[in-house]
């Protein structure tokens, strides 16, 4: 979303859902330019007030970045009918200040959405350590400190890095949160919000050319174990949450959400079927399913149970 002023000078304001449309001064549209996820109830009135539709799809983006998931899921119709009749459940963990902002931003009345300003005067919104960061300074231990977790971490097999990205998602920093967002910001030399493995080689074999004289040999490994949602590169969800292991404790409440994730059947136990469909890949073969559930399937029944999967999420917390 960009803004023209009169000068024909552009401020850049958001950025994208894939599709665009040019709107004149004063000019309104009521045709639908989103994906469905992000459709406010609004579009489904007559009258429509059209006023906090941007705030609407913040709210949703907001919700997403808070809990892995989109508010509703389904087909197109199935999201439609969810948006005009079924109210938005936020999950028990999101509390406090960020639980306030998401329900302000996604109430479905409009007269008393956040919207005009007030949106971003919220006091979740002005904790933001953007500012913070400029002022920061990244020390030579940090740095250090932080490239070796990199380089450590391990997700393991597919059902890790499937609760690594469950826990990523939920994840809470306190501790020099500024400082390391600064580091991924240096990081990132081409300023795309990603680090490739040429910019993670760069700052890698600088820090440690004497220790890791295999580095290259070994660069291509440690992208895939570090690269959590397998895009290829690491984002600042990954590498915050990689390296703020040690400020990441998974509750009672997260631990059954993850178990719901991987026993959608509720039927007490995790089998290959149900791998299958939580992993989402369509492509792994059964030898590989199997594989996987033996390696914490304890009492070799070809199943894993909830205290079987409990220990594979602290394997994978640890």
């Amino acid at each position: 979303m960009v803004q023209k002023d009169a000068n024909n000078d552009i401020t850049f304001k958001l950025s994208d859902y894939g599709l665009n449309s040019l709107l004149i001064s004063k000019e309104t549209k009521s045709e639908l330019i989103c994906w469905p996820r992000y459709v406010p109830p609004e579009f489904f009135l007559d009258n429509k007030d059209e006023s906090k539709v941007d705030y609407w799809q913040i709210g949703i983006i907001a919700y997403f970045l808070s809990t892995g998931n989109f508010p509703f899921e389904g087909k197109d119709l199935d999201i439609a009918i969810q948006i005009k009749y079924k109210d938005i459940e936020i999950p028990d963990f999101i509390q406090g200040e960020q639980r306030d902002f998401i329900e302000e931003i996604l109430t479905k009345d409009v007269e008393i959405r956040l919207g005009d300003g007030k949106a971003f005067e919220h006091p979740w919104i002005r904790k933001s350590n953007i500012q913070k960061v400029t002022e920061v300074e990244v020390t030579d231990q940090l740095q250090e400190d932080a490239l070796k977790k990199i380089c450590s971490f391990a997700t393991g097999n597919a059902i890790s890095k499937k609760i690594s990205y469950f826990l990523m998602n939920r994840a809470t920093y306190s501790d020099k949160q500024a400082e390391f967002i600064k580091l991924f910001k240096e990081m990132d030399e081409n300023d795309d919000g990603l680090i490739d493995k040429e910019e993670l080689f760069a700052r890698y074999g600088a820090k440690f050319p004497t220790e890791e004289k295999n580095a290259k040999a070994r660069l291509k490994d440690m992208i895939y174990q570090a690269d959590i949602d397998n895009d290829g590169k690491l984002n600042i969800n990954e590498f915050m949450f990689i390296t703020n292991q040690e400020q990441q404790k998974v509750d009672d409440e997260q631990l059954k959400e993850l178990w719901l994730l991987f026993d959608g059947n509720n039927s007490g136990f995790i089998d290959k079927k149900d791998l299958k469909i939580a992993l989402n890949d369509q492509k792994m073969s059964n030898a590989d399913l199997e594989r996987m559930i033996e390696e914490f399937d304890q009492d070799d029944d070809g199943k894993l149970s909830f205290d079987e999967f409990k220990y594979l999420v602290t394997k994978t917390k640890d």
